[in-house]
C-alpha cells in the first residue's frame, strides 16, 4: 500500500514541475544536416551518417555541414601460452565536426570494448561487426543529443 502512495505522490509531483526530456522523438530538429566529408572506417561512418540523417529537418533553412572522421583499432591485450592473441580491445574514436555560420565545433566520441578471442573465426568476425554497429549507434545517439542542445 505504501508503494502505491509513493508512486502516486511521485507522479503528481512530476506532473506539474515542467520536466521535459531533452532527447524526445517528438521534438523536431531545427537544422538540415548535410554530410560534407567522411574519412576513416567506412562501416562505422555509414551507420553514423544514416542515423544522423534520420534526425535532419529537410524543410529547415539552417544547414549544418558535418565532417565525420572515424579511427577504428583492434589492440591485442594478452596472449596465451602458444603466443596466440587471447584478449583484444576494440576502440572507435570518432570526431564529428559541425560547420555552421563559418564556425567549426569539434565533438570527439570514444567507444571501447574488451573481448576474448574465440577459435570460431566466423563467429568472432560477426561479433566484432556487431560491436562496431553498437559503437556507431552509441556515437550517433550522443551526437544527436548534442544537436538537440546546439544553438
Amino acid at each position: 500500500m505504501t508503494k502505491k502512495i509513493i508512486i502516486l505522490f511521485f507522479i503528481l509531483t512530476m506532473n506539474g514541475c515542467g520536466f521535459n526530456p531533452i532527447y524526445n522523438s517528438s521534438s523536431e530538429t531545427k537544422y538540415k544536416i548535410s554530410i560534407n566529408e567522411m574519412t576513416g572506417d567506412v562501416f562505422i561512418n555509414n551507420i553514423i551518417k544514416n542515423e544522423i540523417y534520420k534526425n535532419s529537418n529537410e524543410n529547415s533553412k539552417k544547414t549544418l555541414k558535418i565532417n565525420i572522421n572515424t579511427f577504428y583499432e583492434k589492440i591485442i591485450l594478452s596472449n596465451d601460452t602458444k603466443g596466440s592473441p587471447s584478449e583484444f580491445q576494440l576502440i572507435a574514436n570518432t570526431e564529428l565536426e559541425i560547420i555552421y555560420n563559418n564556425k567549426t565545433i569539434k565533438n570527439n566520441f570514444i567507444e571501447k570494448q574488451i573481448i576474448k578471442n574465440t577459435s570460431d573465426f566466423f563467429g568472432q568476425k560477426n561479433y566484432e561487426e556487431n560491436i562496431k554497429e553498437n559503437f556507431a549507434a552509441s556515437i550517433s545517439r550522443k551526437f544527436n543529443i548534442r544537436l538537440l542542445t546546439f544553438k
